[in-house]
This record gives C-alpha cells, sequence and structure tokens, in this order.
C-alpha cells in the first residue's frame, strides 16, 4: 500500500523549515489538513498541487 498522508514532521523535513514554521503552514489554508484526535495529516496529492503549483505567493495566513 502506497503512503496518502505525510505528517506535520515529513513535510518540516521535505521543505527543510523549522518546526513552528512547518505547524503554521498547516494551520494555513494552502493545502488540505485532516485532523485525527491530535495528529494532523497532510494528503500527499494536495500538499503536491500546492508546491508545483505556478500561484508563487502564500495566503497572508501562511507567511513564514
Amino acid at each position: 500500500m502506497d503512503k496518502t498522508v505525510y505528517t506535520v514532521a515529513e513535510v518540516q523535513k521535505l521543505l527543510g523549515i523549522g518546526r513552528g514554521c512547518a505547524y503554521r503552514l498547516c494551520n494555513g489554508q494552502a493545502f488540505v489538513v485532516k485532523k485525527v484526535g491530535r495528529s494532523i495529516l497532510i494528503p500527499i496529492k494536495s500538499f503536491n498541487e500546492w508546491l508545483y503549483s505556478d500561484n508563487k505567493e502564500l495566503p497572508v495566513s501562511e507567511e513564514i
């Protein structure tokens, strides 16, 4: 079975950003985030669409 979601720690590692920055980014609305209990899961498809989109600006709530 292929992996379908990232954790916040994985997003942090993929982007080379700090932990707090990764949580701020996940709390924004750039990509889909699912909360399961206290866990935050990011669907890989949604994350990749955001990451590789032509939109180079982050919404104000997501500025890093």
